[in-house]
């Protein structure tokens, strides 16, 4: 247990300790010659007063984690069940997502693949066109995202014994009356890891939209 526990400290703990410490301070890249001095909440009067594109991108930012959250978790919550109840060709949709695949060319390629199929009518600006830009960045995140919600899911599935659902179905449970009182609250620890990796990955978000 020491050496998971000193890890932590030294590659998590502490830059993050490290991390806050800098934002009171003038540090860049050029303090190592030039020394790191503090200067209080500076850094933060002049986010909050000056540079307005910073308070844009937060509220981009948390509108990105909020509805990225949705799009994933519930399409992915759905499929596990049915999944889970045995739906034929599983293996086939488990492959289908889980497909490597290069994220640019899922859009930036959409276009010739209308095209080859004589759709051009639907062709769009997929990226350009503000109208329809988010609506590409959420379809391509929950494209890439989605199996990995749905694996945690069917993990916490095989965990809710059967009996449960004899039981329910005995005293004539529907399939949303199990859903609502069987599944749900047995997946809580699922849903609940699945929501905070969703936060955190939506409050880090860079890749993705920088790569579109």
């Amino acid at each position: 247990l020491i050496l998971p526990f000193a890890l932590y400290i030294i590659f998590f703990l502490l830059p993050s300790v490290m991390g806050v410490g800098y934002s009171f301070t003038d540090w860049n890249s050029r303090s190592v010659l030039n020394g790191t001095h503090f200067v209080g909440l500076q850094n933060f009067a002049e986010i909050f007063t000056s540079d307005k594109s910073y308070l844009s991108g937060i509220g981009n930012t948390l509108k990105f984690t909020i509805i990225s959250n949705i799009v994933k978790l519930i399409p992915a919550l759905l499929i596990a069940i049915m999944l889970q109840e045995g739906l034929k060709g599983k293996g086939l949709y488990r492959t289908l997502l889980y497909l490597p695949s290069i994220l640019p060319f899922v859009i930036i390629g959409l276009n010739t693949l209308l095209d080859a199929f004589h759709l051009g009518i639907f062709k769009q600006k997929w990226l350009s066109d503000l109208a329809i830009v988010w609506k590409s960045i959420y379809g391509v995140d929950a494209w890439r995202g989605i199996g990995y919600v749905m694996t945690i899911f069917l993990a916490g599935l095989n965990t809710i014994p059967k009996s449960y659902y004899e039981a329910a179905q005995i005293d004539g449970a529907n399939f949303w009356q199990r859903l609502r009182y069987v599944t749900l609250p047995m997946l809580s620890g699922a849903i609940m890891i699945n929501l905070v990796f969703g936060i955190t990955y939506g409050l880090k978000v860079f890749d993705i939209v920088y790569v579109l």
